[in-house]
């Protein structure tokens, strides 16, 4: 099954795409960081798999009202299927169609995909940098667990949940450990049964054991009391005694010490270093005659081999190896034949298909005589475009003429209102004269304060003026900057003309204001020497102020209507660009049409489109060309071969005329696995025969320092052997011993040696009778602590029944309590009865898969991990009885997984990887993800793992994310993705 194309309704911020993936070779999708293709792998996850609610809802897109999308797969049995999943139709669950129009559902989707899920699909099908980042922080001891694991099933989870087990049994239940949950339930069962039988059996009346502790109590009183007599008597008799032991003991070691000699030779330490030389002398001895042994062994193998293919010489098999490379060449090639012929046919169905669909006057010939410069697509974008922008132009010069004529209405209305309410000139001249000569003429006088108050009153109503006209000038070059702002974003010079006009408006009023209060100050400065009538001045002045007022609103929209006139023109100046425009667009789209002659009919919106159909089908076509001659290359190289090979072959080996070509392959490869087989010993024996007369040699050195220290040891002790030399260390010890007791009893008698009488006295006491009398006093003594201590016990247990008693619910409350641990104890059985069937259920599922696939799987991870390390190492060999897993060289030299460098161990983990994907896809047929996997490669790896990529390819579709740009020069330009938006998710 491989992906032929995808269509993206709405997910994350991918919106209203289409995206097509490339039939041959491997899909390599390049983009930057954040450009969206984690998102666009998911989206292929969700069509396949789909996804649960809540991450639906992480992916809903937030320009557009429909999540979900369309995927197009071809699958070699069902043909071509396209998968369509809605977040917000049948929950998120897919509608297939297929070709011949029949629709299916969900569960036809899962049968087609064999039962396959997005976690097995993920852990066989792809896998990212993450992984390779993961194999350094395993330890050495798990590694080659984990990696059986990915050999077997394609994950590490294998061996996780193996572990998880083993953990969760331990916890449970040990046959010897006390810390688990099992053994402490156990035993607190066991105390608890025996705590019930004992307060069931001890129950008696409460009056007798009160009367039984004070019976008790009175005799123990007696009986301490006889004790402090007896101890008294015991401790005078004890310290009589205690000196005559010590004094003929002194007596005794003085005598045994004169017959000792006064020096024993012997060295520091010589029992420890005598020992020490004895454990190292020991092992030594026994490896020496063992590597002995091997030695002649070895030598006798590697005679025999010598002996074998004695008459095979270098060329002979120099030949026999270049065949057998091209064996394996003429095999790929008799399989390369089939697959191409097969690509060949499915591309001429494609381009029929294609042809079908476009429903112009083309057929595939005309394609090899089609020419599309590379300005082709450009200039058909581009006329598509102007055409667009044409005719948004077009209504929006449509619309501005409307808007023109409204405003243009507008204000000759609002002109006209204001002139009603104008005064006539000769009313105006009048207005002036009255305040002028009121202002020149009247006698009467105003008092100091009424003047004072009028000029409060003027000035107040100047300054709220002045404010009045200030807000009026801010508020119109607020709005012309607004106006310039929107008319710079949506790019009309419409909006820049209004501008123009509210700053000129403004202006206007603020200059007007500004002159009419100066007019009416001049009037009023004469106020303290003038005494007119304020209120008739007052009306006057109000009059003209009025009129000025009106004048200046009036002038304001004259201005507008000569703005508006000169943006009219340029409005008609513009239509007549844009018929210029028009006719010069027809007349391109014209001479595209003389050019290609199947563009008439077809509307300019849709050359673009065209262009990338045709693209593809030219593509297509020299594809099919291509394939035509590499199918007759490869057959005419076949056929070369085999002629050289029944030549080569009837030259030197007899019985060879009857059979096929398969036959005498099969000859040739078993001839040269056994010279190889007898060469690989050979080399394996001279290196045990080099690595054994070494370890001999060294072995020799260390046997004659450790002899040396021995004859040292003996010699220091004046001694000729070991048990002479453990007698002198026995006597050395026995004389150190007695000079040790010597010296403490020597500090124990210091007051009796020094006091002759005293000294006299204790040597010719009777010992026997006094310890004959102190051992009568301590046995009574003992019989007496005995009985006090019996009696005690005796008050304590009676004590403790009565506190039983008193308490009286405890018996009930043990057997409540013993029931609810014995449920408890039950279930804990359970429960690790069901973990340790899981885990043996586990262990007999995995032997059964290691033996169906595993040897299938090490067969292949040996052919790619050899093509990757450049043909260092030849053959993978999975974990048997305990081993864990080995690599072996061209030189027959084998290494475990921990002896490794971690690029080698990368290599190895991707041959694994890429061999458990196609023995699996021989029964599933998926596409195969890489996610920037090959990130801390260098270029020789890299360059390797394209190739192994290129030929898998073949096989089984690959895509590839990577967001490096070097990768993209090993890989062709129709093979390649380009995502240019980034994206993000938030």
């Amino acid at each position: 099954m491989y992906i032929e194309k995808a269509t993206i309704y709405g997910f994350g911020t991918w919106v209203d795409k289409t995206i097509e993936f490339p039939k041959l070779g491997p899909v390599v999708i390049y983009g930057e960081n954040e450009s969206g293709k984690s998102t666009l792998q998911t989206f292929i996850l969700f069509m396949l798999f789909g996804l649960p609610p809540k991450q639906r809802n992480f992916y809903k897109p937030r320009t557009s009202g429909k999540m979900g999308g369309r995927l197009t797969v071809v699958d070699p049995d069902a043909g071509r299927i396209t998968i369509e999943r809605l977040d917000t139709i049948r929950n998120g669950a897919a509608l297939c169609y297929a070709e011949n129009g029949a629709e299916y559902d969900e569960a036809w989707l899962k049968s087609r995909l064999k039962g396959m899920t997005e976690p097995t699909y993920r852990s066989i099908f792809s896998f990212s940098a993450s992984d390779l980042a993961n194999l350094p922080k395993m330890k050495e001891e798990d590694l080659g667990e984990v990696l059986l694991g990915i050999g077997l099933t394609g994950s590490t989870a294998i061996h996780s949940l193996e572990s998880s087990l083993e953990s969760q049994i331990n916890r449970l239940y040990k046959p010897s450990g006390k810390k688990p949950l099992i053994n402490e339930q156990l035993s607190k069962l066991d105390a608890r049964s025996n705590q019930l039988q004992y307060e069931k059996a001890h129950e008696a009346t409460y009056r007798e054991k009160k009367e039984k502790i004070q019976k008790l109590n009175k005799t123990i009183e007696e009986t301490q009391r006889r004790l402090q007599k007896k101890k008294a008597m015991l401790s005078l008799n004890e310290r009589k005694l205690q000196a005559l032991p010590d004094l003929k003991n002194y007596e005794s070691v003085i005598k045994q010490l004169e017959q000792f000699p006064e020096k024993v030779p012997f060295p520091e330490n010589g029992m420890e270093r005598m020992q020490q030389v004895k454990d190292k002398l020991l092992p030594i001895k026994s490896e020496h005659a063992l590597l002995q042994e091997n030695q002649k062994k070895y030598g006798e193998t590697l005679s025999s081999l010598n002996e074998n293919f004695k008459e095979v010489d270098e060329e002979k098999l120099q030949y026999a190896y270049k065949l057998r490379k091209r064996a394996e060449e003429y095999l790929a090639g008799k399989k390369e034949i089939f697959n191409i012929q097969k690509q060949k046919e499915q591309i001429e169905d494609q381009m029929e298909q294609e042809l079908d669909q476009l429903h112009i006057d083309l057929s595939k010939e005309m394609l090899h005589e089609i020419n599309l410069p590379f300005h082709t697509e450009k200039t058909w974008s581009h006329l598509k475009t102007e055409q667009d922008t044409l005719a948004i132009e077009q209504s929006k010069h449509a619309e501005e003429s409307h808007q023109l004529k409204k405003d243009r209405t507008r204000l000759l209305s609002q002109a006209e209102s204001l002139e009603e309410n104008l005064l006539s000139e000769e009313r105006v001249k009048e207005l002036k004269s009255e305040i002028h000569d009121l202002n020149s003429n009247s006698t009467a006088t105003f008092s100091d304060s009424k003047l004072r108050s009028d000029q409060n009153t003027w000035e107040k109503w100047k300054q709220k003026k002045k404010k009045t006209y200030q807000v009026v000038l801010f508020y119109s070059i607020g709005l012309a900057i607004l106006l310039g702002v929107i008319g710079t974003i949506v790019e009309n010079y419409t909006y820049y003309m209004f501008a123009a006009v509210s700053l000129l408006v403004g202006a206007l009023q603020w200059w007007s204001g500004k002159q009419a209060l100066s007019e009416v100050e001049a009037f009023t400065n004469a106020k303290e020497s003038n005494s007119i009538t304020m209120v008739e001045k007052r009306e006057a002045e109000q009059q003209l102020l009025k009129h000025e007022s009106v004048s200046t609103e009036i002038a304001t929209l004259e201005a507008q209507l000569k703005s508006l006139d000169h943006t009219f023109a340029g409005w008609q100046e513009r239509g007549e660009q844009l018929k210029d425009r028009q006719t010069l667009l027809n007349k391109k789209v014209e001479n595209e049409r003389q050019h290609y002659s199947f563009l008439l009919g077809i509307n300019v919106i849709y050359w673009p489109d065209v262009y990338h159909h045709l693209k593809h089908l030219i593509r297509l076509s020299r594809e099919e060309n291509r394939l035509t001659e590499t199918i007759n290359q490869l057959e005419s190289n076949q056929q070369r071969f085999s002629q050289e090979l029944k030549v080569f072959l009837s030259s030197f080996i007899k019985g060879t005329v009857d059979k096929t070509q398969e036959d005498l392959l099969a000859l040739l490869e078993e001839w040269i696995q056994g010279y190889e087989k007898n060469e690989s010993q050979k080399l394996h024996y001279q290196q045990l025969y080099k690595e054994t007369t070494e370890q001999l040699h060294d072995a020799e050195k260390k046997l004659s320092i450790y002899e040396a220290a021995h004859m040292e040891l003996l010699q220091y002790a004046e001694v000729d052997g070991e048990n002479a030399f453990y007698k002198r260390a026995n006597l050395l010890a026995e004389k150190e011993q007695l000079q040790e007791t010597l010296a403490r009893l020597e500090q124990l008698l210091l007051p009796f040696l020094h006091e002759e009488n005293i000294h006299n006295s204790l040597v010719t006491s009777e010992e026997t009778e006094m310890v004959e009398h102190i051992n009568i006093e301590k046995q009574r003594i003992t019989m007496l602590e005995n009985d006090l201590e019996k009696q005690r016990q005796l008050v304590a247990d009676v004590k403790a029944e009565l506190s039983q008693l008193e308490a009286s619910g405890e018996y009930s409350e043990s057997l409540h309590v013993f029931s609810m641990e014995k449920e408890e104890f039950q279930q804990s059985v359970r429960k690790w009865a069901v973990i340790k069937t899981a885990k043996e259920m586990l262990l007999e599922t995995k032997r059964r898969y290691r033996d169906k696939y595993l040897t299938r799987v090490m067969e292949k991870t040996s052919e790619y991990f050899q093509l990757l390390t450049g043909e260092k190492y030849q053959n993978v060999y999975a974990p048997v009885e305990g081993k864990v897993f080995q690599v072996e060289t061209t030189d027959h030299v084998r290494f475990t997984v921990n002896e490794l460098s971690q690029g080698t161990k990368d290599q190895l983990y991707i041959s694994l990887r890429f061999a458990i994907s196609e023995i699996m896809s021989e029964k599933h047929r998926l596409p195969f993800i890489l996610d920037d996997a090959f990130v801390h490669f260098d270029s020789t790896r890299t360059e390797r793992m394209f190739q192994l990529i290129k030929a898998l390819s073949n096989k089984q579709q690959i895509l590839l994310f990577t967001c490096n740009e070097d990768f993209i020069k090993y890989f062709e330009l129709e093979n390649i993705i380009q995502l240019k938006n980034s994206v993000r998710i938030n």
